[in-house]
């Protein structure tokens, strides 16, 4: 049975919510985050209070942490929706602190004790998810990680960026690319394509495809005008390209790999990008991208 994902397109948290339906998963919980008694100065640390500026949707895996909004423009309490789509344990931890190589590590550990811990969830198990509150109350960049065994030295850290250049700490922002070219940025789970943006500008297109994993999937584009989840398919949910209008394929990506495909796009048509290894399609694993 395929798991139905829809959301809207990503917007940063000030304009509101994603919305974002999963089902089969295990039932969602509340948490107020728990942060350390005090941080670095050795000023207590409270739950935040009060009404939060947006939500930012997290996804944990084994390979890395996916945030859908990794930039905020105002300071503030937001609300981190926590999914655990790996197969081992993991928690969800932010940290003030200018890089994720400013966070000390010791045997794929990372050392906090001396950091200033803003927030951490529980430990989830997979399929486990949780909401958290964080006040992000300074402009600068904030490394979120997980702690569980060697998860920070393998990859599952990522960063928050609050504000613009505040204290030199924000980090730059890349220069966008030229108006007659487009990229998307598309994530692989092992039941979801999650694209940073649907809608395209008609021509060249570069797909910047990131396997979070936790197992291995490949990565196709072709042409289909109507539901991305009514393809044709055989007996056993998968499929039928041979049916279809391919336009270009990756093989198979490891998990943690990212690799970079081009595809020349029409206004005329509508698009399906989807992983095509068995059992990939019938888990969810399709996305639909629309040229103007």
């Amino acid at each position: 049975m395929r798991r139905p994902w829809s959301f809207a397109a990503p917007i940063l948290a000030l304009t509101g919510a994603l919305l974002i339906a999963a089902c089969a998963q295990a039932p969602a919980t509340t948490d107020f985050g728990t942060p350390d008694p005090v941080d670095s100065s050795g000023a207590p640390t409270v739950v935040p209070s009060g009404p939060t500026l947006g939500t930012i949707p997290v996804w944990l895996s084994e390979h890395g942490i996916l945030l859908w909004s990794p930039e905020v423009t105002s300071t503030g309490t937001y609300a981190f929706e926590i999914e655990n789509v790996g197969e081992q344990n993991h928690d969800f931890i932010i940290v003030y602190a200018r890089s994720i190589e400013a966070i000390p590590v010791r045997s794929d550990r990372a050392l906090l004790h001396d950091q200033q811990v803003v927030a951490r969830s529980p430990i989830l198990q997979p399929e486990q998810s949780t909401t958290m509150l964080a006040n992000l109350n300074q402009p600068g960049t904030y490394v979120v990680l997980s702690s569980q065994g060697r998860d920070f030295g393998l990859g599952m850290a990522s960063v928050v960026t609050v504000g613009g250049v505040a204290g030199g700490r924000a980090e730059p922002i890349a220069t966008p690319p030229p108006d007659d070219s487009e990229t998307i940025n598309a994530y692989l789970v092992d039941d979801a394509i999650f694209l940073h943006q649907r809608t395209v500008n008609a021509g060249i297109v570069t797909f910047n495809v990131q396997n979070i994993g936790p197992s291995e999937h490949d990565f196709v584009v072709l042409q289909w005008r109507g539901d991305p989840t009514a393809l044709p398919v055989d007996e056993n949910g998968d499929v039928l390209l041979d049916a279809l209008v391919v336009m270009d394929r990756l093989p198979p990506i490891p998990p943690g790999d990212t690799q970079m495909l081009e595809v020349e796009l029409e206004e005329e048509f509508a698009y399906v990008v989807l992983s095509s290894l068995p059992g990939d399609y019938d888990a969810g694993m399709s996305a639909q991208v629309v040229p103007r």
